[in-house]
């Protein structure tokens, strides 16, 4: 399984995090790689300590049907049967947004909710487009050759799901969760990209169906998103995460 959001890294950070006396936790790493390193030591408090470890964890896709956006283009995941060349840099980029988060207070917009919806918002557009995706050159080879034919459908009802999370929240917690997307899709993007957030929804907009290549998935197109039989939230808050990213493993 790809951690979509909370790197094995940054999760035994968090949890091997030093407790100061006034109740904030921090946290640090000897990777000089890391932009965990280059930002130096971060103080995380408790209760946003508490939602990223618990949301983190459910937020998880099968590496054999995973391609990273990475500098406006794609590359593929351990367990993928594809390139990994510019993995690293797509895990960096969603360390650098994690970053952002950790350094947040609990307030009207940083709430277990607005943490969650940004958690799915940055998995969904750290997913590959299929027109992106079709530019590598061994996507044929993609491991789980069962999802070349629905990419895009899966992709949109991801989408589906980050709207739905989304319609629950209030006007603060939906602002927090935007800025996130917007700051995660500037990092995995690229100055000669078009990609684009909705204007109203922390995800991006549907893409045309039809398949480029070996994979469904082309320019962006008008409407509404394009999956069928999408279903509501789970009623418990916790179950958020595996809810938003299950499009993205295969049926168990």
């Amino acid at each position: 399984m790809h951690e979509e959001v909370l790197p094995t890294d940054v999760w035994e950070m968090l949890v091997n995090a030093e407790r100061q006396s006034n109740g904030e936790w921090r946290i640090t790493t000897t990777n000089r790689a890391s932009p965990f390193y280059k930002a130096g030591a971060i103080y995380v408090d408790p209760t946003v300590r508490k939602w990223a470890l618990q949301a983190g964890d459910g937020f998880r896709a099968d590496t054999a049907r995973t391609a990273l956006s990475v500098n406006g283009g794609a590359t593929g995941h351990s367990g993928s049967n594809l390139s990994l060349k510019g993995q690293m840099a797509a895990h960096d980029a969603v360390r650098e947004t994690l970053i952002t988060i950790l350094q947040e207070k609990p307030s009207s917009e940083v709430t277990q909710r607005s943490i969650i919806c940004a958690f799915a918002s940055m998995a969904s557009l750290s997913s590959a487009p299929g027109e992106q995706a079709e530019k590598m050159p061994n996507i044929a080879s993609l491991k789980d050759q069962a999802a070349l034919s629905d990419w895009e459908v899966r992709r949109d009802a991801g989408k589906q799901r980050v709207d739905a999370v989304y319609a629950e929240m209030t006007q603060p917690e939906q602002n927090f969760a935007y800025r996130i997307a917007n700051e995660h899709l500037a990092r995995i993007d690229s100055p000669n990209s078009t990609r684009t957030l909705d204007p109203e929804r922390p995800r991006s907009p549907p893409r045309s169906l039809r398949m480029n290549g070996p994979i469904q998935g082309g320019e962006y197109v008008p409407g509404g998103l394009q999956a069928a039989g999408v279903s509501a939230p789970p009623a418990a808050l916790e179950d958020y995460p595996m809810y938003a990213s299950s499009g993205r493993r295969a049926p168990r």
